[in-house]
């Protein structure tokens, strides 16, 4: 397992993408984060000011680098197995011994320990900003809503799994990439609306859906006092965040799915 992480990290270490991809979204999450007081419309009896302290940092802050996972995360997992086949490494990596098998678990090793390292950093930033924008620090409210932390990892490893597997499926950047925002800003906004009203009108099967469990992990609407104050403006059914353990159960068998079809589309495809 840690050849395997040894050998894509030889490879990704001077690919200039990883490195600016890396660093746009270390830059950006603690912007991101910053800009929720202008970004908002929050109703007037929300404390915006709440959203800097402990314990809603864990999930302001998450939510933060929930969009930028998706899109940097995302985009970085197409680039990590699109050019295998555009620069034909895949097909040395096999004919010099690698099975198809330790080829794809590489890459599955290799994002779980990029997820890791995001995880890392998401969980320093909220440190950093809770302790200087709390007045009054006790370490139960600094522990309070620590769970956010496995499920921020998890958030991001599914993002990076799901991409991964169009990459496999496309080979092509463009179109993977126009294919991954497409399904998830578009296709499956749209299934779940013709789910929702259609053919189970008003049933909470529209929310399971692959992505949108994925991203209620940490979603803005996770706090209970914001979904109130907002239940009152016909909050659309897309802002209703599942409850924590039913997004972590279908999120991680989403996830095996994404992961063993990957491999199985590997084993079946020609180099």
């Amino acid at each position: 397992m840690l050849h395997l992480l040894q050998l894509e990290w030889l490879k990704m270490r001077h690919y200039r993408p990883f490195k600016v991809i890396m660093a746009l979204y270390m830059v950006l999450l603690p912007l991101c984060f910053l800009s929720f007081k202008t970004s908002f419309d929050f109703p007037r009896e929300f404390d915006i000011d709440s959203l800097f302290i402990f314990p809603n940092i864990w999930l302001y802050m998450g939510y933060a680098g929930n969009w930028l996972s998706f899109l940097f995360l995302g985009f970085l997992a197409i680039l990590l197995i699109v050019r295998e086949f555009s620069y034909k490494t895949a097909r040395q990596n096999i004919m010099t011994g690698m099975s198809r098998r330790e080829f794809i678990g590489g890459k599955m090793i290799f994002m779980l320990a990029v997820s890791v390292a995001a995880t890392l950093y998401y969980t320093l930033l909220v440190l950093a900003f809770g302790f200087f924008n709390t007045d009054y620090i006790v370490m139960q409210r600094v522990t309070e809503q620590m769970y956010y932390i496995p499920r921020f990892c998890l958030m991001s490893f599914g993002y990076m799994c799901f991409a991964f597997l169009i990459g496999l499926w496309i080979r092509r950047t463009g179109l993977a990439i126009l294919f991954y925002l497409t399904y998830t800003i578009i296709l499956e906004p749209l299934l779940r609306l013709l789910t929702y009203t259609r053919i189970f009108p008003k049933s909470k099967i529209s929310d399971y859906y692959p992505l949108n469990a994925i991203e209620d992990l940490v979603h803005f609407f996770s706090d209970a006092r914001l979904q109130a104050l907002m239940s009152s403006k016909n909050t659309p059914f897309s802002l209703q965040a599942l409850p924590g353990w039913e997004a972590v159960l279908f999120s991680t068998f989403y996830i095996a799915l994404f992961i063993f079809l990957s491999f199985w589309l590997m084993a079946r495809r020609d180099l």
